[in-house]
């Protein structure tokens, strides 16, 4: 798809609009004229900054309803059935396992997903070669840490010199 159509804040607008109502990149920049390569462009420049972290909230948006969706599929909703015989309406509360599982393993990894925990957490070896596991924020501390502890070498050094 040709793409000589300018962009403008209507545009982005609109576009960040289809996107937290549908999820559908591919759908919002056909809307606008555009291609969906061209989006992905357009927001990864520098100066379209703004527009990049409007696409990423509208994208949250959408996102956050579906966290919604499968929460509710989760915890089960009423569904109603009409008897053919006797035309009664019968209420039938329905759930589904595997919206339960799937928000479980995302919402409680260590209990739940075992591999993705596994994969989320580092393994560092120390001088005897043994398995040291810390979680991100261990991680995170003992970078602060190794940063301090770099910084005060380096600072030594450059007085010595």
């Amino acid at each position: 798809m040709a793409n000589h159509v300018k962009m403008t804040p209507e545009k982005e607008a609109q576009f960040c609009k289809v996107v937290e109502e549908s999820g559908n990149v591919s759908k919002a920049a056909r809307i606008i004229g555009m291609s969906r390569g061209y989006m992905y462009q357009y927001a990864a420049q520098p100066e379209n900054k703004a527009f990049a972290d409007a696409w990423q909230e509208a994208d949250d948006t959408f996102v956050d309803l579906d966290e919604e969706e499968l929460a509710r599929r989760a915890r089960g909703w009423n569904e109603e059935r009409i008897d053919p015989k006797t035309g009664d309406v019968h209420s039938i509360r329905k759930y589904s396992d595997v919206c339960l599982i799937f928000r479980m393993k995302s919402k409680r990894p260590q209990i739940y997903n075992r591999e993705l925990y596994k994969q989320n957490n580092v393994l560092l070896t120390t001088s005897s070669d043994s398995d040291v596991k810390l979680d991100g924020e261990a991680v995170n501390q003992a970078l602060r840490e190794m940063a301090i502890v770099k910084a005060k070498s380096e600072s030594k050094d450059s007085k010595i010199n």
